[in-house]
């Protein structure tokens, strides 16, 4: 039996106390997310109508200012369920529940990101539905995918020595490392709990691996000479002139004919409204060009756009030039 029990309607509290707000489709979006708390979660028959309710709620609450989501109403209209429903949204044992408290302090934590490459489901009858719901989302496979796409990459480039910057747990990384026998690996994250699941998943590989615990827009990287650079879902978080920044760095961190090849969230991507309501996970969404101007600004040249099967994840990859190396 289900242990989520309603005691009256969020939506109809929500409008009697907001009787300035036109839309009554909102409120009617409302009623039917609690109705599907209270049912154990969505069957797979709701989801498109979870997924469009959701973006409907989404545009009403927001708009977008340089590919971050800005809060364009004072109303959260969630606020009101995630308060009623605590036990069902702030609960780690569940994928939602884990994003939306950040245990380890932000958003996109290597524990999420490990729990999306294994397709963890609770054990909670109350969250089995909305965790399978949470792994069909496109955000969630381009994550997964991220570690094909660096896997592909290092065997068509074969490089020398790869720097994987804000690596989470390294599981983005591993397939490279167990099939790339002749490259050595360099794994660089700010938590140093990340570095040690880091350490753990890709044990037995001391003589090629190696691990730095520091904050990439602090560190320095001038004494160094990869010939990759890999950042998979740092730059999510960094607006652009942060972005530039590390980029110099990291430019200045490859070895003559290095590349750096970077991820980042692409605009308009459909689990955007699931992320943001549900999780809180807030990312900084770019357009192609936006990349392009990043790795421009940043000292690249023979700059190329990449993305998923899925769309959602753009890939911006850029060779080292040293005419600006020495300007």
């Amino acid at each position: 039996m289900n242990a989520i029990i309603s005691d009256g309607s969020v939506a109809l509290k929500l409008r009697e106390n907001h009787q300035n707000l036109k839309n009554s489709e909102l409120f009617n979006i409302l009623d039917d997310f609690e109705k599907t708390i209270l049912k154990g979660g969505p069957d797979i028959s709701d989801y498109r109508n979870i997924l469009t309710s959701l973006d409907q709620l989404h545009n009403a609450m927001y708009r977008e200012e340089n590919g971050l989501s800005v809060k364009k109403i004072d109303i959260d209209l969630l606020r009101p369920l995630k308060s009623k429903y605590r036990e069902f949204f702030y609960n780690v044992s569940s994928m939602q529940g884990l994003s939306l408290l950040k245990p380890h302090g932000y958003a996109g934590d290597f524990e999420v990101i490990e729990r999306i490459h294994g397709h963890n489901v609770s054990q909670r009858e109350e969250f089995i539905k909305w965790d399978k719901f949470f792994h069909t989302a496109d955000a969630v496979k381009a994550v997964r995918n991220r570690s094909q796409i660096i896997l592909d990459y290092i065997a068509a480039e074969n490089p020398k020595s790869v720097l994987s910057v804000g690596c989470g747990s390294g599981l983005d990384i591993r397939k490279a490392v167990y099939n790339s026998t002749a490259t050595t690996f360099t794994l660089l994250d700010n938590d140093a709990k990340a570095i040690e699941r880091a350490k753990k998943n890709l044990q037995g590989f001391d003589d090629r691996v190696s691990f730095i615990q520091r904050n990439a827009i602090r560190a320095k990287f001038d004494d160094k000479d990869f010939s990759l650079i890999w950042s998979a879902g740092l730059f999510d978080y960094l607006n652009d002139r942060l972005a530039i920044a590390l980029l110099t760095r990291l430019h200045a961190g490859l070895a003559d004919g290095g590349k750096v090849f970077i991820g980042n969230f692409a605009k308009g991507q459909i689990s955007r409204p699931y992320m943001e309501l549900i999780g809180e996970w807030f990312l900084i969404h770019r357009t192609p060009e936006d990349m392009k101007h990043l790795l421009k600004e940043s000292g690249y040249k023979n700059i190329e756009i990449r993305s998923d099967e899925t769309g959602v994840n753009l890939f911006a990859v850029g060779e080292k030039d040293l005419n600006r190396e020495s300007s």
